[in-house]
């Protein structure tokens, strides 16, 4: 009589680990475990955290597409500044060189030569 209580005691607890074992590794127990772990306050307190991160993470993409894209086109402005006063040298230095020296007319006191 013992020995059978004793037996299905054992029967009972090898049934009840191994189907404990299968509920934890199958996907199937995700259905029984995950209610109970998600109605934990603290996983509902790092879940909102996850989504506030997730946004500022977008959020900070964002602005920097955009300060990337402002970037690009500061420097394709500073580069057409630039062929612009290169070009405007360009004549005035040339036009300096071909300019006759400064005469008497132009700032010299009168009466000299």
């Amino acid at each position: 009589m013992i020995l059978r209580i004793l037996f299905a005691f054992l029967l009972g607890f090898l049934v009840g680990a191994i189907g404990a074992g299968f509920l934890v590794t199958s996907p199937a127990g995700n259905y029984l475990i995950a209610p109970v772990i998600a109605a934990n306050p603290r996983v509902q307190d790092l879940e909102a955290k996850v989504r506030s991160a997730d946004e500022q993470r977008s959020t900070v993409a964002r602005q920097l597409d955009k300060v990337t894209d402002r970037l690009e086109q500061m420097g394709q402005r500073f580069e057409e500044l630039q062929r612009r006063l290169e070009a405007m040298q360009r004549p005035a230095a040339a036009g300096e060189r071909s300019a006759p020296p400064p005469t008497a007319e132009a700032g010299a006191p009168p009466g000299t030569p």
